[in-house]
């Protein structure tokens, strides 16, 4: 299994690489873009400036290349809007490329028309499935397969044993298949999210909310009550690094692997460096603690399983588990 990094600038490129990513995801955002189109009509539905979310030039971009070449893991592209204007197609096919002729040439789209587009254009880039499109099961995937995608990153709200079912239906038609491993453990699904990612607003998903049963009499009631604003997470560093805080996939690795899953996604764009770097340095320890783990009980899925979880927790959290549970208690068999 392979870790996929965010990339939040051309900085952060190489530490990610020393830390042990395998391939990196990142947004570029021309400025004549931003100007033209502002918010409302994003490339990419992070148009931030404030802070490191995206490459923001032509020139980062060759820089950027040139890492690639001299370190050689890769770094594919975002184009993660949910639709464009009729008018955008021309402009974005123009982007894909410009962005080919420098020597990216693989887009993470989650706009189906814009595949479509791309695909009668004739434009012979790679694409990914962004976690974005919401797929939702294998009759999908095997309509998208028709226009050549060599992966799918599937949505954050999928069940470990709904995405073993569509890896098992598109075997040997799609070859790859992304998950979504540490951070952003979003309530909403990113197809349906109308939140700006922006400067201008907080985002939708920070704003304070409660979970629990509504009583006409006494509002929210019951265990399942939760405040955002009252979860404070223990720190596992001096510099209040937390394992798995907004989000977390390790325990589920064992399961995740059984299932197909090719490649992890950490979400880290925007993150804090050495945090996004610790991120990627948890997930290599995991997938060697599930590797040692493999090797002492063979196919014994149960023990294997059981043993590779008290590790994690044993080892990866100094200051116990956050419970911000991606995948919580799934097996796929």
């Amino acid at each position: 299994m392979k870790i996929v990094s965010g990339l939040g600038s051309i900085d952060e490129y190489i530490p990610f690489v020393k830390a042990g990513a395998d391939e990196f995801f990142c947004g570029y955002v021309p400025l004549e873009w931003s100007r033209k189109y502002g918010t409302i009509r994003p490339l990419n539905r992070r148009e931030v400036m404030n802070y490191n979310v995206q490459v923001g030039s032509l020139e980062e971009l060759k820089i950027l290349k040139n890492m690639m070449e001299c370190y050689g893991v890769p770094v594919k592209l975002t184009l993660n809007s949910l639709y464009y204007s009729g008018t955008q197609y021309e402009e974005i096919a123009q982007y894909v490329d410009q962005c080919m002729q420098i020597g990216f040439s693989t887009f993470i789209i989650a706009d189906p028309a814009l595949i479509l587009y791309l695909r009668q254009q004739n434009i012979p880039c790679r694409i990914h499935l962004s976690g974005e499109c919401a797929e939702i099961n294998s009759i999908f995937l095997e309509h998208m397969d028709a226009f050549d995608i060599q992966r799918v990153i599937f949505h954050r709200k999928n069940s470990i044993a709904d995405m073993h079912s569509c890896v098992v239906k598109c075997k040997g038609k799609i070859p790859e298949y992304e998950a979504f491993f540490l951070n952003e453990l979003c309530h909403f699904t990113g197809a349906y999210c109308n939140s700006l990612h922006c400067d201008e607003f907080a985002h939708l998903c920070h704003v304070p909310y409660e979970l629990g049963k509504y009583n006409a009499d006494r509002g929210i009631t019951g265990e399942q009550a939760v405040s955002e604003e009252e979860k404070i997470p223990i720190a596992d560093e001096e510099d209040g690094y937390v394992t798995g805080a907004t989000g977390c996939g390790l325990c589920a690795l064992y399961d995740l692997a059984d299932a197909g899953i090719t490649h992890l996604k950490i979400v880290g764009r925007g993150n804090y460096t050495e945090y996004a770097r610790k991120d990627i340095m948890q997930t290599k320890r995991a997938l060697t603690i599930r590797e040692e783990v493999k090797e002492h009980f063979g196919d014994k899925t149960d023990k294997g399983r059981a043993a590779y979880i008290e590790r994690i927790r044993k080892e990866l959290f100094t200051n116990g588990c956050m419970e911000n549970c991606y995948y919580r208690g799934e097996k796929i068999r």
